[in-house]
């Protein structure tokens, strides 16, 4: 507080900045930490990878990789580059649909080199829980994950990550919990708004999704669509789907109408899928994968959605979450979902971290799921 005559006030207003200024250095020890390297090129090109890296888009990503590559080049002692390297490297195969296990090595290598120069840092230990993720080392995935949060809970693509992958392994309340410390501390991440979206969803609470999703399409995240989808899916119809994909190419995003045509006539499977296989020869790509695994989960049989959903897996890990959904249900309740949990290791998973929300033992061998 401070009590002075108004007689210049720029004088006055210079001695309360001067006042503020020292108080904050005293604080907050400003300029006590060292700069994460000395070369300012280096640097520059870290800040505009790391912005590439949270647009999470092809380009973006390819750019990001090639900007960290210069920086951790024009000093190799800088962890910080090594560790984003790390992370893009183990995000872009699901953007690329490349398999994994071609990218897992070197997000791996990077890790390793940044936490040799800084055993605790955040950003390469999530990336090595990552890699864990995707290559389907669940146990050690989570617990890794779970360290990185517990020591920097602000941390929003940790608790991202471990949200993702909670879901993917049955948690839903968990994963629900995560997803939204992580939107506490980062509101305006396009990604983080569309993941909290869909495991809104998946979690109950429907009331959610819509304004969420909307926001992170706001913010550039086209994938938010998926959210949309499979809200209306399970609480709407096509005609509330529809003004979200408007316009858009029907090899990317219109199939989705579809999907309410063969949830009201499952009888419609054949010809849905004969059209997909039309659309993946006109230009579709990997998207076909996706609309096969949603058709067979809308209206196949619980081995046929499994299957794909397997194959998507080598370059997709989150399509597991898909597993949990309402539309998942009839799926669950199968044989084959029996075998898709050993397959995946989930088994001992539950029985040693606790059984996931829709699933409990029979004995001491087997389970079942809701």
């Amino acid at each position: 507080t401070y009590d002075r005559e108004l007689e210049d006030i720029f004088v006055i207003q210079d001695e309360i900045a001067g006042h503020i200024v020292e108080a904050l250095k005293l604080t907050l020890d400003l300029g006590a930490n060292a700069p994460p390297t000395a070369d300012l090129d280096s640097y520059t090109l870290f800040l505009q990878g790391r912005e590439l890296l949270r647009k999470r888009d092809v380009e973006s990503l390819l750019n990001a990789r090639q900007k960290l590559e210069e920086a951790t080049d024009r000093d190799p002692a800088f962890a910080d580059a090594w560790a984003l390297r790390a992370m893009v490297e183990i995000v872009l195969p699901g953007y690329i649909k490349e398999p994994y296990e071609n990218y897992e090595p070197a997000a791996r290598d990077y890790a390793r080199r940044a936490l040799a120069l800084d055993p605790a840092h955040p950003e390469a230990l999530l990336a090595l829980g990552q890699a864990n993720t995707v290559m389907g080392a669940s146990a050690e995935a989570l617990s890794s994950l779970e360290a990185v949060v517990a020591t920097h809970p602000t941390h929003s693509t940790g608790q991202l990550w471990l949200a993702i992958s909670l879901l993917e392994a049955g948690y839903v309340e968990k994963a629900f919990e995560h997803i939204s410390l992580a939107r506490e501390s980062d509101p305006v991440h396009g990604t983080i708004l569309d993941w909290y979206a869909r495991i809104a969803q998946t979690a109950g609470r429907p009331e959610l999704v819509v304004p969420t999703a909307e926001r992170a399409l706001q913010l550039g995240r086209p994938q938010a669509r998926v959210a949309l989808h499979q809200h209306f899916l399970e609480e709407g119809d096509r005609e509330d789907l529809a003004p979200y994909v408007e316009g858009e190419s029907e090899l990317v995003w219109g199939w989705m109408l579809r999907s309410f045509d063969l949830r009201d006539d499952p009888s419609m499977l054949d010809t849905t899928l004969a059209w997909v296989d039309e659309a993946e020869a006109a230009g579709a790509g990997f998207f076909a994968e996706y609309m096969r695994g949603n058709f067979f989960q809308v209206a196949g049989t619980p081995q046929q959605m499994f299957d794909q959903f397997t194959l998507i897996q080598a370059v997709d890990d989150t399509i597991k979450t898909s597993v949990w959904t309402n539309l998942g249900q009839r799926h669950r309740q199968s044989p084959a979902m029996k075998t898709w949990v050993a397959d995946m290791g989930y088994q001992a998973l539950w029985r040693e971290r606790g059984w996931p929300d829709l699933c409990r033992p029979v004995g001491d061998d087997d389970f079942e799921c809701d």
